[in-house]
């Protein structure tokens, strides 16, 4: 399938559920970031019609720029901002301290969403630890809906627990 860039951002999005090749998947990616990062997208509705691309898609380079996408636009809602465009590292203790303040927000909405239908723990079934880094540890897993071996990242409670 040809990609048409003139097409709106739903038709893009719904066009990654069918088969793409590479360039047009990235294409059509690229599109879709572009669009998200300059706020051409209706939050909710790119949220929910991006979660039902989600769970079609099997391949995980796609499925982790769609969670790219929307947690860009989580952070946004939450925080008001665009984390990922802040300039760091923060010059001063004042940007510190409300760098600190919007991510503790993010981590209590995000704490909010386990035990939701799309939580972490509804969609992979955890398995043992495979390894350890300085920001986390990796385990081993399986996605629930296609049996598919997968490989999961959990951040060091204490990387979100400490103030700069």
């Amino acid at each position: 399938m040809a990609y048409n860039p003139s097409l709106p951002w739903q038709s893009a999005l719904q066009s990654l559920a069918t088969p793409l090749d590479d360039a047009t998947r990235q294409q059509v990616v690229a599109f879709l970031h572009d669009a998200v990062n300059k706020g051409h997208v209706v939050p909710q509705s790119f949220l929910s019609q991006s979660q039902q691309v989600y769970r079609q898609v099997a391949d995980v380079r796609l499925s982790t720029e769609i969670k790219r996408m929307q947690n860009r636009i989580r952070c946004r809602r939450i925080s008001g901002q665009d984390l990922l465009r802040l300039p760091m590292p923060p010059s001063s203790d004042q940007e510190r301290r409300r760098l600190w303040k919007t991510l503790q927000q993010l981590k209590i909405a995000y704490d909010g969403l386990r035990g939701e239908p799309d939580s972490l723990e509804a969609r992979y079934e955890l398995g043992e630890e495979i390894g350890q880094g300085a920001m986390g540890r990796i385990l081993r897993a399986v996605r629930r809906s296609d049996g598919q071996p997968v490989a999961i990242k959990i951040l060091h409670p204490r990387c979100m627990d400490h103030p700069p």
